[in-house]
């Protein structure tokens, strides 16, 4: 599942960028790099995913409380 998301995300797709983003939030099959879910989770949200821009906003209130 985490290639299926990572090759869906590499295309641009909305949920591939938003799964994509919630695994390296999380450490989900990969190793958590908040940065990189912070990356992710904004494409997704310009993509028009209201989730992604939903966890983006919790991801970015949380970063001067939470540590890599």
């Amino acid at each position: 599942v985490l290639k299926f998301n990572q090759e869906q995300a590499d295309k641009g797709d909305v949920f591939g960028l938003l799964r994509m983003g919630e695994r390296y939030r999380d450490g989900d099959g990969v190793q958590k790099d908040l940065n990189k879910a912070r990356e992710y989770l904004t494409k997704a949200a310009a993509a028009g995913s209201p989730t992604a821009a939903d966890e983006l906003s919790k991801l970015n209130s949380n970063a001067g409380t939470t540590k890599q």
